[in-house]
């Protein structure tokens, strides 16, 4: 059978075309999970019997708060895996499928248990998965991905991934105990703890905008040196 063959395959291509591909194949993935955690929520917060036309009362409020949060959350992982695919690149290995495939199914998990006490440890499960994640990214994004002159980005994006995912592993857990204790003793106030999750969603937002900025203050530097 004839076989035209317009380029041989080599070695330096093989290589070029997974590095090259990461970030697209990341995105792609990402757009699947997100996308399909989006619509699960929208099926669900359609479903849900609240007075829209007064939303205000205590009740709405205990009732959308889990559901903000849980919006919120589905935008916070959006923009990181979005940020990672753009600023790195490595040679994708298994753990990076199983390691997002398995937060996108804990986030499905916790969109389908919102106005759930379940919702709550969820959400403090997908907190240690996602402190783990940053911690492995900040390992893959060691010296050997970074050009010579970029290395001290590389340094920075690799110690501020692996503090965060520390803090989110730290707070994940104290907040899986504090849920526990309120949920044996106190069960008509747990949903305070969702305003605690929330503040802390925030502050990971303002966490990462401020890395970001300092990320992008770098790479003007490493421009203009180029």
């Amino acid at each position: 059978m004839h076989n035209t063959v317009v380029q041989t395959t080599n070695k330096k291509w093989i290589i070029e075309s997974i590095v090259n591909s990461f970030s697209g194949m990341y995105f792609l993935m990402l757009s699947i999970i997100q996308g399909a955690a989006l619509s699960f929520w929208v099926v669900k917060i359609s479903s849900l019997p609240i007075n829209w036309q007064n939303p205000l009362t205590e009740e709405s409020f205990r009732q959308l708060l889990p559901y903000f949060v849980s919006f919120l959350l589905i935008i916070i992982l959006w923009h990181s895996y979005f940020w990672l695919a753009v600023i790195g690149r490595w040679t994708p290995l298994i753990w990076d499928s199983l390691l997002m495939f398995l937060i996108g199914a804990i986030e499905l998990f916790v969109i389908n248990n919102m106005n759930h006490y379940i919702w709550y440890y969820s959400l403090g499960f997908l907190g240690i998965l996602a402190g783990i994640q940053y911690i492995y990214n900040a390992e893959r994004l060691n010296d050997e991905v970074w050009d010579i002159d970029a290395k001290e980005i590389g340094r920075h994006i690799r110690q501020y991934k692996k503090k965060r995912g520390q803090v989110l592993i730290f707070f994940s857990c104290a907040g899986m105990l504090i849920i526990f204790v309120v949920h044996i003793f106190r069960p008509n106030y747990l949903y305070l703890s969702a305003i605690i999750i929330l503040f802390v969603q925030f502050w990971t937002i303002r966490e990462h905008l401020r890395d970001q900025k300092n990320t992008l203050s770098k790479l003007k530097i490493y421009s203009v040196n180029k």
